[in-house]
This record gives structure tokens, sequence and C-alpha cells, in this order.
């Protein structure tokens, strides 16, 4: 089972922001695990095996393999979809321009 696997089975069918709810954990922190951007942390990982129903040492070898695929990502990688959400915002709006 892979990381996103294992999410998606913990998830059962709920939107992060439920789950989030359901779980106590803040909605944001939750979205970063589902997305993959982050992986949760020991007591999250516990939560996620039962959830999921699978065993702890399944849970746990699914987020150390996603750690390591965080850990060999790029630079570029990394900062790609942020630079570009951040170049959408500086790029030039088209000036409104009066029809009469």
């Amino acid at each position: 089972m892979s990381y996103r696997e294992l999410i998606e089975k913990a998830l059962k069918g709920r939107t992060a922001a439920q789950a989030a709810r359901d779980w106590h954990i803040p909605g944001m922190t939750l979205h970063r695990y589902v997305t993959g951007e982050r992986t949760p942390n020991v007591s999250t990982t516990l939560l996620l095996a039962k959830e999921a129903g699978v065993t702890v040492n399944y849970a746990a070898q699914a987020v150390a393999e996603q750690e390591e695929t965080l850990k060999n990502r790029t630079i570029t990688e990394k900062f790609s979809a942020n630079f570009d959400y951040l170049m959408s915002l500086v790029r030039p709006r088209q000036l409104y321009v009066s029809a009469r």
C-alpha cells in the first residue's frame, strides 16, 4: 500500500476538511498530508493506521517511503508550485478599455 492509498483508505470517502474535524487535526495540516507535501507525526500515523484498518507497521512503512520521496525531490520540484502561484499574482492584468 502506498502513502496515497493509506490516506485515501483512512479518509473513508470524507473530505479532508471533514476528516480534520473528526480527528481534531488542523485542516491545513491534514491537507498537506493528503497532498503529500508533508508526512504525519507518530501519533497521526497511528490514527491513520486505525482509520485505514491496517497495522501500525504497514502505515509507518508507507509514511517512511513518502518521507524518502520528499527528501529526494529537487529544489525545482519543491518550489515550482509556489513559484507558479506567485507568478500568477504578478502577471499583468488586462486593462479595462471602455468601448466608448
